[in-house]
């Protein structure tokens, strides 16, 4: 039985708030518009780079041509300063070892440009993950759950065996539009009251309980099939 948990990044398995934050307000600096603590930071990310300017630069004082610009500018930036403050949330690492342990592929899935992604997955967490999405032109971000399918696809997985990890709305509604059970991070960007309210199935407040939920999850599954026989 093939079985899969995919991650989200930003707020979930790294805190990177504060190289996002340095990035937005390096741009706005650029831009002209006034800067924003790093805090305001955790409701501007989480939707991809684009939503994150139109969110942080006031008004919506950019027309296509310079939002293109701006998203360059940032992403320039970004990719240059991407680990300067950026680091690994307690326990995620023996979490991830115990989960292989168990049987589980690992699979990242976020709204963080592709590029970016895959180079700070593998300078963080080595081989650990097989597949690591991230923002690409050609498909919508998330909440759309196209490369969540495509990881469940790749790995041969059923839905009924996969497991989708956020610290977002965002990342409840892509567990929900890809019919996978969601688990909501407390310790990332959000609070437990959006989690709650976009219909999270399981929260959790240390990483650690990640993994009592999916040894319930199983259980529970083992005793259905058992009581069906």
């Amino acid at each position: 039985m093939n079985k899969v948990c995919i991650f989200d990044l930003d707020g979930t398995l790294i805190d990177s708030l504060e190289d996002l934050a340095t990035a937005g307000n390096y741009l706005m600096e650029q831009l002209g518009c006034p800067t924003h603590p790093i805090d305001a930071y955790k409701l501007f990310v989480g939707s991809g780079i684009k939503n994150l300017i139109l969110r942080a630069v006031p008004d919506n004082r950019l027309n296509e041509e310079q939002l293109s610009q701006a998203m360059q500018l940032y992403m320039t930036y970004y990719a240059e300063h991407c680990s300067v403050f950026t680091t690994v949330y307690p326990h995620i690492i023996d979490v991830l070892d115990e989960l292989k342990g168990m049987g589980y592929q690992l699979a990242v899935v976020t709204n963080k440009p592709d590029a970016i992604a895959k180079k700070i997955v593998s300078d963080l967490f080595g081989k650990r993950f097989s597949y690591v999405y991230g923002q690409v032109d050609a498909i919508p971000v998330k909440p759309d759950p196209t490369l969540v399918l495509r990881v469940l696809k790749e790995t041969h997985t059923l839905k009924a065996n996969a497991f989708y990890i956020g610290d977002s709305d965002v990342d409840i509604f892509t567990a929900k539009n890809a019919e996978v059970t969601s688990i909501g991070c407390l310790w990332g960007n959000r609070t437990e009251t959006e989690l709650k309210q976009a219909g999270a199935m399981y929260l959790v407040k240390e990483a650690r309980d990640i993994l009592h939920i999916i040894r319930g999850e199983e259980n529970d599954h083992r005793q259905s099939m058992s009581a069906g026989r």
